[in-house]
């Protein structure tokens, strides 16, 4: 595959198919554009195994659980304020109707 002209000393992204993970050569070559285009020769293949980033599951479930556990400290709180209201206290059965 080849790559756009990179300017000198910036990174080349290259981007993998999702079963990509294997074994991949690179060469390069300089192109010269001063006077005459002139080209370098490639140079020796550079080979290296290139891996597809995992989804990392720690940022997908961590702010899940915060807003979990948020949400149940925020009901026991309701839960023990109401609890401590008169307005939601059971009424005694008055001595009559027993």
């Amino acid at each position: 595959t080849l790559f756009p002209v990179t300017p000198h000393g910036q990174p080349v992204q290259i981007t993998l198919q999702p079963a990509a993970s294997e074994r991949h050569c690179l060469s390069a070559r300089t192109i010269y554009t001063f006077s005459v285009l002139k080209y370098s020769e490639f140079s020796q293949p550079a080979c290296f195994l290139l891996e597809v980033p995992e989804t990392n599951w720690v940022f997908l479930v961590l702010p899940s659980l915060l807003l979990l556990l948020l949400a149940i400290a925020t009901g026991g709180v309701i839960w023990k304020s109401l609890m401590g209201n008169p307005w939601f206290q059971q009424a005694k059965m008055p001595r009559a109707l027993v």
